[in-house]
Parts: C-alpha cells; structure tokens; sequence
C-alpha cells in the first residue's frame, strides 16, 4: 500500500491535544492505521512552474518537475516533520490531517456523533450537455460545491494536491472511476458548462505550462500528466471538457486543470468538481473533500446540477440508517454490553446513534463520506475498534484439541527411513502433471483424468494418476547426472 506523510504539527494542531509522539503513533495504530514512524520531508518549488514537490530529508532533490517536465532548479521552501501512514483502500476518508484528527477526538471522547456540516444554498449553477452521454464520449458524472474563506498557505495548499491524489488513487482507481478538479473561483464567471468536444476543437494552457497553447490532442501527447493519462481516453472520439460562461477553460477531466484558473497560496474561494463514470464515487469523492475543508474552517455552498434529463443540488450529503440489536453485537465481540454501552461506542467513532428500545436497537446514522460501511458488521467492527483491542481478555478454547500425526503418515515415514537405509533413493513428484507426459507417452489418452480448469502453466494441467510416469520424467531429468 502507498504511504502519505501527514504533518504531525497540522495534525496537533486539528486535534487540540498534547501528545507525545509515541501517543500519537498508538492512537493512530488504535483507530486502524498502520503508521511506519516519523520522517522529516522538504518542500521544494518549481523554479520554472510553482510545482509543488515533497522529498525525504534524506532524498536528493528533484531533477525533473513532473508537472511541467522542466530541469530547472527547484527552490526549497521549508522542512516539515511527518507520521508516514500506509493508506488502506476503505478509509479514503483519513487520508489527510483532518480526517484522521476527525476520528480521534471521537476516539478520545473529545468529540461525539457526525461533524456539524452546514451547506449554505447558493445560485451556482453547472449545466451538462447531452454530448457527454454519447457513445463516443466519456465521463457524464458531475458533482460540484463552493468553498468559501479558506485559510490558505503554501502547506494548505500541498495537503490539498496531496489528498486529491490519493482520493485519485484510492476511489478514482488512478482517476479512471473519478478524478477531481479543484480552481480558484475569483478567476471563473459563472455558470459553468461540461461538454465533450473534438479533440482538435478547443485548445488551452495546461497547468504548469502558461506560455503554450495546446489542443485536446496536444495535450495527451506533449504534457506529462497528458501522457500519464493518455490511456483513459483512447478509443473516445470526444473529450470531456469544463469552461465557464465566457468560454474560459477550466480543465480537460480527468487529465489536467488550466493554468488559468490555478488554485495557490492566494486562493480564498474555491470551486470543486468531481467527475466519473460511477455516481456513487464522484457523490463520496465530493463528500470527504468538503468534510475535509470544513474541518480547516471552509464555507461550504451548494451547486446546481442542470443534465438533460434531470436538475439536481450537490454536494448530496445523505445519511444511511442501519440498525443493530445488542445480541448482534454481543455474540460478534464476546461481550455483554447494555444497548447505552453500545450506543456511546459507536458515537466515539463519529457516527450519530441513538437507542430504539420498542424494537431493542440502536439506530446508526452514518456520515456521507463514510464509504467502507457496507453491512451492519463494518459498524460493528468500529464498536470493536472504539472498545479497545487491548481491552479485550483471552480466553481458553472450551475444547482442546491436540493435533497428531495420522497412522498411515507415521508407517509411511517409516517405510521411507528403512527403504533410504536399503540405499533406495527417494523422489517427492508434484501432485500436478500433463496429459503428454503423464498419458499420452504411455498410449493412455483415453483415460479419464481431472484437469485443471486454469493451470499455472501448461505442464500442471492435470492431476497426476500414476507413479511411474512421474519416475520416467525423473530419469529423463536426471540421465547425464552421476548419480
């Protein structure tokens, strides 16, 4: 799995607590994340484009922007102290300081139940052209939201790339199922239009390129995210592009933003959207990244939605019920815990919970950005983690059971040492042959035999029914040998 350094001081500093750093690695470990330890990483700049490059303090600076592909010197901007956390697949929602700082104030008690998360209404609208469900086009998924008064800085803004990335990653499978684009909104006049176009129909200057002008086409070939991407795209004969009302570019989903409308250190408002060809994706994409930038003081607006067929308002933060009973949950952990036991564990891991006692339940609300709670046994899992590990006490099987070896194995064995000591030589043959070998070679081909439906190789195809023909191939293996 990747790793992502998370800086321990924006961490502190979300959770408003003093810990140590060894506390800080067991809480991390507690709430389900596998922490490599502690490293100090540089920041560096892109002389030639303002990239943003993150190394190891023991690592070389970088020699080639991956952004803008350009040699130049890369200026140092300053040195951070990181926890290295290896990511895992079904929690994209503690990718980032925020997140993970979200699920320890639960965790410590500092805080209970979902985030307050208000979405104010707004006129933003973003209209989807019919051109994006055609066959020969791609991607018709749009969800989108506004983000005002952000607090940015140059580390704001380098946690942000880095969660997009592995949001890219993690859900967007390396931006083919979503990918996001982020923009600075004071330079967009709204509305905003998706639409697929020719690939030689539109050009612009790509992110990290501001003095050339390539088309679509251009693009896939000459920039290096382009060529990254290039893959995601063949076979279409239309792009999906997103511009604003006075035809201004804002991105070409899912491979690059523009340089004109570059998110920086400046930025105050943004506008987010995030494209797909899975709306449950892009809808929980969208829902981790606002949680994420409410947690850092955002404004959270919602946008309107215009597609051919339909007008809707996102981001679509909806909550699941699930319901558990106590007996459920008991008999799964080995406990006895009363349903307001229950109840308080699962509001420890940010969940809203409340006890439903006509039917003996607990009535779990869970948050729009919570992706992993599949079944009733996620949430269960979460009860476990909130409990403790360490709090749970072992216990002796009720039957024991020694294993021993079976009667044929032990005569077996004793048949091998008495026939080695007669200077018989022993062969161990693999379980696995071939028809050639193992039928054919011996005028056997019409014997019924049981085959692999899908062999490692061609030479395990079935399973072996004879001795001998196993022994021939060993003296086929083994004539020029000495012994």
């Amino acid at each position: 799995m990747p790793l992502v350094g998370i800086s321990t001081e924006k961490l502190k500093k979300h959770l408003n607590v003093s810990v140590t750093k060894e506390q800080l690695i067991t809480l991390i470990e507690d709430i389900g994340g596998d922490v490599e330890g502690y490293d100090e990483v540089v920041l560096y700049k892109c002389s030639q484009c303002g990239n943003i490059v993150e190394r190891l303090l023991h690592e070389a600076p970088p020699s080639t922007c991956d952004a803008c592909g350009s040699r130049e010197e890369f200026n140092e901007i300053f040195k951070d102290e990181v926890v290295r956390i290896e990511l895992v697949p079904s929690r994209p929602d503690m990718y980032d300081a925020p997140g993970i700082a979200r699920i320890l104030k639960g965790y410590l008690g500092i805080e209970k139940g979902r985030i307050n998360l208000k979405i104010s209404n707004s006129d933003y609208i973003t209209y989807v052209d019919e051109t994006l469900y055609e066959k020969s086009s791609y991607r018709p998924f749009i969800h989108t939201a506004i983000v005002k008064n952000i607090k940015m800085d140059i580390q704001v803004l380098k946690d942000l790339m880095k969660l997009q990335e592995n949001l890219h990653w993690a859900i967007g499978r390396n931006r083919k199922r979503t990918s996001i684009g982020m923009y600075d909104m004071d330079k967009l006049s709204f509305p905003i239009y998706y639409k697929a176009y020719n690939p030689e129909e539109l050009s612009f200057a790509p992110l990290a390129m501001p003095e050339r002008k390539l088309s679509l086409n251009e693009i896939l070939t000459t920039h290096p995210k382009g060529k990254m991407f290039a893959h995601l795209l063949k076979g279409f004969k239309k792009f999906p592009v997103l511009t604003d009302s006075t035809g201004k570019i804002l991105s070409m989903p899912p491979i690059i933003n523009s340089e004109e409308t570059r998110v920086s250190e400046k930025t105050r408002h943004l506008f987010i959207d995030v494209t797909g060809i899975n709306e449950n994706d892009v809808k929980y994409t969208l829902n981790i990244i606002i949680a994420s930038l409410k947690d850092i003081g955002g404004e959270i607006y919602s946008s309107t939605i215009k597609t051919p067929e339909k007008t809707f308002i996102t981001p679509l933060w909806e909550t699941e019920t699930k319901k558990l009973s106590k007996d459920y949950v008991n008999r799964i952990l080995g406990l006895n815990l009363t349903l307001d036991e229950i109840t308080e564990l699962i509001q420890k891991m940010r969940f809203d919970a409340y006890n439903d006692k006509k039917e003996d339940k607990i009535v779990v609300n869970i948050p729009p950005y919570r992706k992993d709670i599949l079944h009733p046994i996620d949430i269960v899992e979460d009860i476990a983690i909130a409990y403790g590990y360490n709090n749970f006490k072992g216990e002796l099987l009720p039957a024991y059971t020694p294993g021993k070896e079976q009667k044929i194995e032990s005569f077996s064995a004793l048949i091998s040492k008495i026939l080695t000591g007669m200077e018989f030589i022993e062969v161990l043959n693999l379980m696995l042959t071939n028809k050639e070998d193992h039928l054919t070679k011996f005028g056997l081909d019409k014997e019924p035999s049981v085959e692999i439906l899908n062999p490692a190789s061609q030479f395990q195809s079935i399973v072996r029914m004879f001795l001998i023909p196993g022994l021939l191939s060993i003296f086929k293996l083994n004539r020029n040998k000495d012994l």
